[in-house]
C-alpha cells in the first residue's frame, strides 16, 4: 500500500515528458508566429496608407490644382477678346475667377510644399495666408453676384442707376481687401507674443502649436 501510494506522488510530481515540452515549444513559437503577422499587417497597412497618400491621393489634388488654375486663367484671358463693354456681372464673374484661380494655385504650393518638407521660413504661413483668403474672397464674390441679381429682379428699370461702374470697381477692390485684411487680422490676433511677426521679420519657420 504504501509503494502504491509512493509511485502515485512521484507520478504527480515527476517534470514533464519529452513529448509534452515539444507541444509546449510547438505552442509558444505559434503565438510568437502570429504576434509577428500581425506587427507585420500592421506596418504593411500603415505603408500602405502612406503609398496611397503619396501617390494616388497627392496627384489627383495637384491635377485638380492645376485644372482649376488653368480653366480660371483661360477664363479671365478671354476678357481680352470681349469687344463690348462689360456687364456688372461680367466684371464680377472674372474678378470670381482671379479668386478661384488664386485659392487653387495657393493650395497647390502649400501640398507641394508639406509632402517634400522644403524648409523655406515664412514663405508656408504667408501661402496659407492667401489660400484662406482666396476662400473668402470666392464666397463674398458668389455673395456680390446674388446680390447683383437681386437689385436687377427688384428695381428693373434703375439697375443702370443703382449699379454703375464706378460703384462695381470699388466693390471689387472691396470684396478683395476686406477679406484679405480680415483673415491677417483674425491670424495675427492670436498672437500675443509676438512670434508670427518675429518669425515674418526674420524669416524664420513658425514653431509647431
Amino acid at each position: 500500500m504504501i509503494t502504491r501510494i509512493n509511485r502515485t506522488y512521484s507520478s504527480a510530481t515527476s517534470e514533464p515528458t519529452t513529448t509534452e515540452f515539444f507541444f509546449d515549444l510547438n505552442e509558444m513559437l505559434q503565438m510568437n508566429e502570429s504576434l509577428n503577422n500581425s506587427e507585420l499587417s500592421f506596418c504593411d497597412g500603415s505603408d500602405r496608407v502612406q503609398y496611397e497618400r503619396k501617390y494616388l491621393i497627392l496627384p489627383i489634388l495637384l491635377i485638380s490644382c492645376f485644372i482649376a488654375m488653368v480653366v480660371n486663367i483661360i477664363v479671365i484671358s478671354s476678357a481680352y477678346w470681349i469687344r463690348c463693354s462689360m456687364t456688372p456681372n461680367l466684371k464680377i464673374s472674372l474678378s470670381l475667377a482671379a479668386a478661384d484661380a488664386t485659392s487653387s494655385t495657393m493650395y497647390g504650393l502649400l501640398l507641394l510644399i508639406s509632402e517634400y518638407g522644403f524648409s523655406l521660413g515664412m514663405i508656408p504661413c504667408l501661402i496659407d495666408l492667401l489660400r484662406l483668403s482666396g476662400i473668402v474672397i470666392t464666397v463674398v464674390h458668389l455673395l456680390a453676384l446674388s446680390l447683383n441679381h437681386y437689385i436687377g429682379i427688384l428695381k428693373p428699370l434703375h439697375y443702370n442707376s443703382i449699379v454703375t461702374s464706378r460703384k462695381v470697381s470699388a466693390v471689387i477692390w472691396v470684396l478683395w481687401l476686406v477679406p484679405f485684411v480680415t483673415v491677417v487680422s483674425i491670424c495675427t490676433g492670436f498672437d500675443s507674443d509676438g512670434t508670427f511677426w518675429n518669425n515674418f521679420l526674420n524669416n524664420t519657420d513658425v514653431p509647431p502649436l
